[in-house]
């Protein structure tokens, strides 16, 4: 299968201490680590799906079938957010697309809202990172929100990933309408994706926060 992406394939570590060959392409992977083409998963019984893996050549990750919340904000509207420490980059909006860092990302958000609250994520369900930090793989492996570069990647290969996703009772629809990401323009602004639109241009998308409330934002997970 031909994926839009980049170039050679590399084995992928994860996060939760585990190496995982990925194949390159889009494929449904099992939760004992083994991949099969969509077709291929019509064939099989009994087995239980851990997600959709993509891998472009350059990136690879494992989608979730579940597209969960509201993903309203990204972060909490408090008054000491005016600055990010430095552990946190930003990127303008001609960058964006460049970052595929979604599982530092995350790890760094999290650690960042922990240190004024450790309860955070466990009461704001608000928060895009909320639905993240509790969300579990059928495995019982973590996820993370994708960064701009990897929702791009979702984006640009939209008909095939939605195709494996609804072999394993998922989907990506264009009323999906948007999903939070990653990646942040600054304290204020999250970027989002609009999964549901093909043209390039319509992407990556700035949204306020927190006073776009009206918005009604979806999290996608993901885990390497």
């Amino acid at each position: 299968m031909n994926i839009k992406g980049e170039i050679p394939s590399k084995d992928n570590t994860s996060g939760n201490e585990e190496v995982i060959d990925i194949p390159i392409g889009i494929n449904i992977m099992s939760i004992d680590n083994k991949f099969y083409t969509p077709e291929e998963w019509d064939t099989l019984t009994n087995v239980v799906a851990e997600g959709v893996s993509i891998n472009t050549g350059e990136h690879s990750f494992i989608l979730s079938a579940e597209l969960l919340g509201n993903g309203v904000i990204l972060l909490p509207n408090y008054s000491f957010f005016d600055e990010l420490p430095d552990y946190i980059t930003t990127f303008p909006s001609d960058d964006a697309k460049l970052d595929f860092n979604g599982e530092q990302n995350t790890n760094n958000l999290i650690c960042w809202l922990k240190e004024f609250n450790e309860d955070i994520l466990n009461i704001e369900s608000n928060l895009a990172l909320f639905y993240v930090n509790n969300y579990r793989f059928p495995s019982g492996a973590n996820g993370y929100l994708l960064s701009a570069g990897e929702m791009r990647i979702v984006v640009i290969n939209r008909t095939e990933i939605h195709n494996a996703l609804t072999k394993i009772g998922g989907h990506i629809t264009s009323n999906t309408r948007a999903c939070r990401t990653s990646t942040l323009q600054s304290a204020d602004y999250g970027y989002i994706a609009t999964t549901g639109i093909k043209g390039i241009t319509s992407l990556l998308n700035t949204a306020t926060h927190p006073s776009n409330q009206g918005q009604a934002l979806k999290v996608m997970v993901a885990r390497k």
